[in-house]
This record gives structure tokens, sequence and C-alpha cells, in this order.
């Protein structure tokens, strides 16, 4: 009711996407009067010509969901003049955008979340074009399918993409969140590919397919599992229970617990760098990573970073809910998660949810473990 007369609603070319593919759920899956789908038809129409109208490079966080949602729109309302034409168009452009989103050897160029998103605005592009019986450009499939084996592996154990740098709106409500294990069902339903994806029913991908998902167990790890991303900087590692993320740009740690976060820490305060990944390998028991000046290594459930005197700020954050208590050796936390014994060097300071350390005159090490 408020968004058609609000400039803060015209900024984000990622929410006027999503918006768009919301008009058309309302379009396609609600009994509508015909003169309710002509509203419909009409607001879609003026979201796409402004997203046309405004789109950017390929490399933006929001293109490819934009061509994607172009090619969705205009195959559903194709009374239009110009369907055609914007279906052809947004293939054209979504062929490149969204190999955009992945760089060398499909590591994510933005976020893991986004490239999640990407990917499912993909799925729902394909989905359409198959209920209209239209033909789908197999390298956009190809590039889509990469994609998800990439989503699959950070996810892990736990089906899910943690939320690293913040949430996005969602593209579509599709009953009961999807998961990336949907992603990884639809991929093996469409393309073949055969990465592991939990078993039980699914919602969204039986609403996308009319089939039942076929499920296939996660190899079992003694350990860890990892998977790095040495040009991109990015490495995860999962052994059914923990899981640990890296980016080297702004050589920022997430350890999750059963996929939940437990604790973030950034070496730059989420400033980006050009730091580089030189090191991510597994040695039995543990975890090793070095991004940039900084070295960490989880073993079990504790997890020991040493940062180099260069770092003018450390800042390690917690769950919401988090109670925080110094100690004669640094700090105990308590979360939602449990107890956990924090390690550390004087020259911290505690700031709601989060430690922060701003003296770099000497190399630190911060030892973190979960009681």
């Amino acid at each position: 009711e408020t968004w058609p007369n609000s400039p803060a609603a015209w900024v984000s070319q990622w929410d006027i996407a999503a918006r768009t593919l919301q008009l058309l759920a309302h379009s396609a899956w609600s009994k509508n009067t015909l003169e309710e789908q002509r509203t419909l038809s009409g607001h879609a129409r003026a979201h796409l010509q402004h997203l046309r109208r405004n789109r950017t490079s390929n490399t933006a966080e929001s293109a490819a969901l934009c061509d994607a949602a172009q090619v969705i729109v205009a195959t559903h309302f194709n009374g239009w003049p110009e369907s055609n034409r914007w279906i052809a168009q947004g293939y054209r452009r979504l062929e490149s955008s969204l190999a955009a989103q992945m760089g060398a050897a499909n590591a994510p160029t933005h976020d893991p979340l986004h490239l999640e998103q990407c990917l499912w605005a993909v799925a729902l592009a394909y989905a359409t074009t198959n209920k209209a019986g239209q033909a789908f450009p197999a390298s956009i499939l190809r590039t889509w399918r990469s994609g998800v084996q990439t989503t699959v592996d950070i996810a892990g154990t736990s089906g899910r993409i943690p939320i690293l740098d913040g949430e996005r709106t969602p593209i579509l409500p599709l009953g009961p969140t999807p998961i990336t294990t949907t992603l990884a069902h639809l991929a093996y339903h469409w393309t073949d590919l055969d990465c592991p994806r939990h078993e039980g029913e699914d919602l969204a991908f039986t609403r996308l397919t009319d089939a039942s998902p076929q499920s296939r167990d996660w190899q079992t790890h003694k350990h860890w599992h990892a998977n790095s991303w040495r040009d991109q900087g990015f490495v995860t590692a999962h052994n059914g229970v923990h899981h640990l993320l890296g980016r080297a740009n702004d050589q920022a740690i997430w350890w999750l617990v059963n996929g939940h976060r437990l604790v973030h820490g950034s070496a730059t305060n989420l400033v980006r760098t050009g730091a580089q990944m030189e090191v991510a390998r597994i040695d039995g028991r543990v975890f090793h990573m070095k991004l940039g000046d900084r070295v960490a290594r989880m073993e079990g459930a504790r997890l020991a970073v040493t940062d180099t005197a260069a770092n003018r700020m450390l800042r390690w954050t917690f769950p919401t809910g988090t109670t925080i208590t110094p100690t004669p050796k640094g700090f105990s936390a308590t979360t939602p998660l449990g107890n956990l014994n924090i390690t550390a060097a004087n020259g911290w300071i505690i700031d709601e949810h989060s430690i922060v350390h701003r003296d770099g005159n000497e190399d630190l090490t911060v030892r973190i473990e979960l009681k």
C-alpha cells in the first residue's frame, strides 16, 4: 500500500526485483479477478521497466537477479507487446551476469547467501519456461549447475548457507524457507548433478517439479571436510557439528555450530583489503588456514587465531543473548549455543555482544573454546 509513492522503495535494485517476483507470485498462485490480474500485470510491467532502465554492469550484485526476474515475469505476462523481446534480452544478459557472480573455480564473487538467491531466481526462471513449454538456454543451466555445487560445498552438512554479511530480502515466499538442499534436489532432477542431498519432504522442490525428492547421504568424514577457492580467498570446512568459514580480503572467520553462528571474528573490522589466502589444509583432527596476516587453527571445539601486530583493531562478535564476563585470563561467555572460554591478552574492551582489541603493538593469539 505504501511502495508506489515511496522514493525509498525504488532505491535497491535487489528489493525491486524481489518485489517484482512477489507480484508474479500473487498473479500465478492466487485466485484473482480479471481486474486484479490487470492491476498485477501493470505493476509488474512498471517494475520491470524500472529494472531495465537502471540495470548496471554484469558484476553488480543485483544484475543476475534482475535478469532472471525479467525472463520470469515476461514469460508469465506473455501478452505484453514487449514480452518476447524482453525474454530474449533477459536470456542474453543472464548468461553473462550469472557467470559474473562466480569467480575462479565458481567461488562466490559476493557473499554466498547472495549467490544462493541468484541461483534460486534462475531455478524459478527454468521452472517458469518449462511450464510455458519454452526452451531454456543450456549455457545458463550449465553455469547454474556449477553454482549449485559451490553452494552445497559451502553449506556443508547443515544444508543451509550461513548468513555472513547480513540478510537479504527473500526473492519469493515458497512455503517454508527453501534451503540449499532444495537447490541440490533441483540440480539432480534437472541436470543429474549428484551432490549430497538431505532426505525428507521438500515442499518447494515438489511445487516446482511435481516430483518427490531423491536424497543422497553425505559422505561420512572422520574429522574435517574442507573446500577452498584460493583465487577468491574463501574457504569452508565442516565436520557434521562444527562449521568454519574464512575469507581473506577482510580476514574474517565464522564459526557455526549445527548451522547457528557461534562467533565471528574480523581482523580489519569488515574493511576489505588485498589479503590472500595462503594455506587451507586438514591434518587429521586439525584444520588450518592462513588469511593474510591471520592464522587460524581449529581442533575439536577450540579455535585458536593468531594475528600480527599490523592489525590495529580486532573484533569478535557473538550471538544476541550472549553474556560476556571478564576473567583473569580473558573472558567467559554464555551464549544460546553453550559456554565459551576466551583466552586473550590484555587490552580488550567489551562492547555489547562483542569484544574489541585496539592495541596492535605485538602479535596476539586468541583461543576460543566451546565447553
